[in-house]
This record gives structure tokens, sequence and C-alpha cells, in this order.
């Protein structure tokens, strides 16, 4: 599910809850609903463009790294070998008695490829330190710029990331 639409059944929630009361009185004072437009809030959610969605996928992998934390980035990475590569390697780490500690990626860009469903991305990595196991050699990676193919496919309404290649 995507975080806007989990942030809109949040919010959904809250609302309905707020006009509850044991309170037998009115809260609100009545007043005229006005007509509907077709910008209503009946309407349906807008989708989440790729952009946004490759986005939400950078911020998923940060927290991975942080957190050690794989199931919102496997989610979100269904089918795709690299990403599962990449998040057995991080749970390997931290179920080793590892960490991985870095401020992450930040997006720098994002643009569509030539080929169909793929999308080039632009990251400004953290430099990262991390061990691989309890007791083990502190390493790091000095960060950078680097640039990645992503190959996108929906699946049931939302977007994955179906394939990546580090270019």
């Amino acid at each position: 599910m995507s975080v806007r639409r989990t942030a809109a059944a949040v919010l959904a929630a809250g609302l309905l809850l707020a006009g509850c009361s044991d309170d037998p009185e009115p809260q609100f004072e009545p007043t005229e609903s006005p007509a509907p437009t077709e910008s209503s809030s009946s309407a349906a959610p807008e989708a989440q463009s790729p952009e946004e969605f490759i986005r939400e996928w950078v911020a998923l992998d940060n927290e991975m790294t942080k957190s050690g934390d794989t199931a919102a980035f496997r989610a979100a990475s269904v089918g795709c070998d690299p990403c599962n590569s990449y998040a057995d390697r991080i749970e390997d780490i931290y179920a080793s008695g590892g960490f991985v500690n870095t401020d992450g990626r930040q997006v720098m860009s994002v643009k569509k490829a030539e080929l169909r469903g793929a999308y080039e991305l632009k990251v400004d990595s953290s430099p990262t330190k991390y061990r691989e196991r309890a007791g083990g050699k502190i390493k790091s990676l000095p960060g950078g710029d680097l640039t990645f193919r992503l190959v996108l496919r929906k699946r049931q309404g939302d977007w994955i990331v179906a394939d990546e290649v580090q270019l």
C-alpha cells in the first residue's frame, strides 16, 4: 500500500473518531453543504506517479539500512533479484550483530529512460560505516554520486521495482 493511501486511511479514521461523543447534543452547528464538484473528496485518490514511487522507494532503502528491517523494501521490489540480494545482505549484517551507519541516499534526479518502464535514478550516497558481524572490523564506503536504471511494473494497482542496475 502506498504511503499516500496509508496516510489517507489514518486521516479518515481520525476524522471519524473526532466526531464521536457520548454527548447527545450536536457538537457542530449545522451548515449548508456545498454543491458537489468534480474535485469532490469522494473522488478516487490520485494515483502515485512513477517518480513519486521511486522517491518513496529510496526512502524505504534508507530506512532499511538504518533498521535492518527489509519487509517494506522487499514489498516494493517484488521480483527484483538485485534488490533482494541487497536486502539479504542488510538482513545478514543485522542478524550477525553488525550495523550500517549512514545518512542514506538523497535523490538528485529521476528521468524516464528509453527502455519501456525504465527510469534513470541519480542519488547522492552518504559515506557509510558498517560492521558485517559483532566484533568484526568496521569498514567504510566513501559515498558519492550513483546512477541506477530501475524498471517499474504495476502490481495490484501499485508500482514495484522489477529490476535495478547500477550504471
